[in-house]
């Protein structure tokens, strides 16, 4: 971790958490980005390439996902993609080697996509089933491309998380828009990425020195019973989870939180 990173978690833990002490602490993240844009030009010029090609893609990803090339949902995806991975580029390093790699590496730019079918599905495209597919498939094949090609990074598992949430919560959203509320499907997203997102705030924030882990067989199964979920429910058929399907939901989101948690006590150990 940055050492000016590292200085400002401490002092967010001796305020004790303080709204103050966080909202510093983000300002002053952007002041750290900036350095580290700075002090890796090869890098910032990357960064600016992928920006441009992505902008002059967008209009072809819009009509192959079925949506808008003039979307408000994915021009916003754009503008905040582009924001995070700024404030990111200090991570785009593998987890076990300090150095910054001078470029984003493919397994990154796979998971990239994945924020685009998610706001495809935000925007109300006109193939929902697909743009969930196109989502799924990003979501396994920037996994098998890190491990084969070896090109794990921590800036990819920090995208991959937040784009799981966000094709879950546009999904989510697609299915509220044609049938309703789904309850079942609800919670167990709630509890899957709520869980997540509030057990690596306190691997951050409260912890001596921040842990991060990877994924978890029980957080792969959870997202593959709710990918089938969601899949059924956004297809022609409509088809909502009955209780057994409702049980399974609920159970492995519960089960991927507790081997989420387990895993972080361990790292910390």
């Amino acid at each position: 971790m940055h050492p000016d990173i590292e200085a400002l978690r401490a002092r967010v833990r001796q305020r004790r958490y303080h709204p103050c002490a966080l909202v510093t602490f983000l300002v002053a993240s952007g002041a750290v980005a900036r350095r580290t844009a700075t002090r890796h030009p090869a890098l910032l010029r990357s960064w600016r390439r992928r920006a441009l090609y992505r902008a002059l893609l967008l209009p072809l990803v819009a009509r192959l996902l079925g949506c808008s090339p003039r979307s408000r949902a994915l021009w916003l995806t754009y503008l905040w993609q582009q924001g995070d991975l700024y404030l990111h580029l200090g991570l785009n390093r593998r987890p076990d080697v300090g150095v910054v790699q001078a470029a984003f590496p493919l397994p990154t730019e796979c998971t990239a996509l994945r924020a685009y079918a998610a706001a495809a599905l935000a925007s109300g495209c006109a193939h929902p089933p697909r743009a969930l597919v196109c989502g799924v498939v990003t979501d396994i094949l920037d996994g098998y491309l890190a491990r084969c090609l070896r090109q794990e990074t921590v800036l990819g598992a920090l995208l991959d998380s937040e784009y799981d949430a966000y094709l879950a919560l546009a999904a989510l959203g697609a299915i509220r828009r044609r049938h309703g509320r789904e309850s079942a499907l609800e919670q167990a997203i709630a509890i899957r990425f709520g869980g997540q997102f509030l057990t690596g705030l306190v691997g951050f924030f409260a912890s001596p020195r921040p842990a991060s882990v990877g994924s978890t067989r029980a957080g792969k199964l959870s997202g593959t019973v709710q990918a089938l979920a969601l899949y059924q429910a956004l297809g022609g058929s409509g088809q909502r989870p009955g209780r057994r399907m409702g049980v399974a939901l609920r159970a492995t989101a519960i089960g991927a939180v507790i081997a989420q948690g387990l895993r972080y006590a361990r790292a910390l150990s």
